[in-house]
């Protein structure tokens, strides 16, 4: 993240300038002494000792770091391992430093957390919808791999940004490993929800998906809702379909709802923002 907007006029600059702290700090690792990082000292140098590889040239390395081995591709302490989904060939596994989680993941949730106070502080209330997966169970042991969704929120949980409260269904909606439809809960959850002004997840796919499910679901959830009941096929645990049918009803914000949907998806996000009552208030643009 740029420090100032000044300089994005010079981001060649700047790019090589965390790219030489980079290069500094792990000059002394396996990979550093094998591709002497202690000699690079420009862009040329760079891409002579330092050739382009994909996941499989760092594999090995990766399986060292993973069995214990320190100071192998970096000198930073090693915090967990991602486990990737496998979307492209087989599951991978990649190291993730403290240091990465900070300098990822700060900013951006200092950001959000700035834009709810402020937003709660001249309007009263303010919700935030996290659309992705559900996340571990913070209070046990973390496994040595764990999709990013969870490390990042973990992470943010031991740093104390998490205020389950602004959080759409609180706690018992973000942290349920038994819950498939994760959707159908958010959906179900937001909709009677009409404070929510930030909608986030890890990564971009997941709101394209949700907002998807959103417009081919909408009808059937919000019957779902009106009757006050889950359909047993429904894959969540026992205690998210507590939580769900718990939550109050208001069948106007429902029938609301439901006419705005029914006049198009086309830049929902956008155009509902701009009307007098919302269903979502697509502010963080991002996510």
């Amino acid at each position: 993240m740029f420090r100032k907007n000044v300089e994005t006029k010079k981001i060649s600059e700047v790019n090589f300038e965390v790219l030489k702290r980079i290069i500094s700090d792990n000059a002394k690792t396996e990979y550093g002494i094998l591709h002497n990082f202690s000699k690079i000292n420009s862009v040329d140098d760079f891409r002579e000792n330092v050739d382009l590889s994909d996941y499989y040239g760092f594999e090995k390395y990766v399986n060292r770091m993973y069995n214990g081995e320190e100071n192998v591709l970096t000198a930073y302490p090693v915090e967990i391992f991602v486990n990737t989904s496998g979307t492209t060939n087989k599951p991978k596994i990649i190291p993730v430093t403290r240091k990465s989680l900070s300098v990822c993941a700060d900013a951006c949730e200092k950001k959000k957390n700035d834009f709810i106070k402020k937003y709660r502080k001249e309007n009263g209330k303010g919700s935030r919808l996290f659309v992705g997966l559900f996340c571990d169970d913070l209070d046990k042991p973390h496994e040595k791999c764990m999709l990013y969704t969870e490390i990042y929120y973990r992470y943010h949980y031991e740093s104390g940004y998490l205020n389950f409260e602004e959080y759409v269904g609180g706690r018992e909606l973000m942290f349920d490993k038994g819950t498939q439809d994760v959707f159908y809960a958010k959906l179900w959850s937001s909709l009677l929800d009409e404070n929510v002004v930030l909608i986030e997840s890890i990564y971009m796919y997941d709101v394209l998906q949700f907002l998807t499910y959103f417009e081919n679901n909408y009808e059937k959830v919000i019957f779902d809702i009106k009757r006050g009941i889950i359909p047993e096929e429904t894959k969540i645990s026992d205690r998210v379909r507590k939580k769900l049918l718990s939550l109050p009803v208001d069948p106007k914000r429902l029938d609301f709802v439901e006419r705005e949907c029914k006049k198009g998806f086309d830049g929902i996000c956008e155009s509902i923002k701009k009307r007098w009552k919302t269903i979502f208030k697509c502010t963080n643009r991002r996510a």
